[in-house]
């Protein structure tokens, strides 16, 4: 795993920020933010009501998705791809208190990929990792990078009005 603060320059953070966080970034309804089928009505489960986030899909089903992509190309340009499987951005509303989503995978456990997320603001919230524990905070220009079948959970957070990230997966490039 790679936590790397500062990800980006200063500016590039900056127009990140400006663009998907001003008033006419297109934000879509998700349901959900991770699908448990083994824990339906749990404060983490599908049936909660805290388990919903708006949504902006920049690549899936094998291309680009959105008008914004020049937005993360600073971001696209520091990850070693050889090619996406999907980014999508979420941002989700505060809590009364730090609520985990359940531990899941975003794509098959057998699939070796990795999983890049950037946090767009500093909060509260965070990603946690099943097999050791570790905790990574919502800080903003931070970048994690870590092995794709790494079953993990994010957090909802409860000090600032949003939490927001850029979740990339995809084939890493080998050498």
């Amino acid at each position: 795993m790679q936590v790397i603060d500062n990800f980006l320059k200063e500016e590039d953070y900056t127009s990140i920020c400006d663009g998907m966080l001003s008033g006419t970034f297109p934000w879509f309804w998700g349901w959900t933010k991770t699908r448990d089928h083994d824990n339906e009505s749990g404060e983490g489960g599908n049936a909660h009501i805290h388990n919903c986030q708006l949504v902006h899909h920049y690549y899936r089903a094998h291309e680009k998705n959105s008008r914004h992509w020049n937005l993360i190309e600073p971001i696209v340009d520091k990850l070693e791809v050889a090619a996406f499987i999907r980014i999508k951005a979420n941002l989700t509303m505060a809590t009364p208190h730090i609520i985990e989503t359940y531990m899941h995978h975003d794509y098959s456990s057998n699939m070796e990929h990795n999983i890049a997320i950037y946090y767009l603001n500093t909060n509260d919230g965070y990603t946690k990792f099943e097999s050791t524990g570790e905790i990574i905070r919502s800080v903003g220009n931070r970048m994690v990078i870590f092995d794709g079948r790494e079953r993990h959970c994010g957090t909802t957070h409860t000090d600032q009005k949003f939490r927001c990230v850029i979740n990339f997966n995809y084939f890493p490039i080998v050498y």
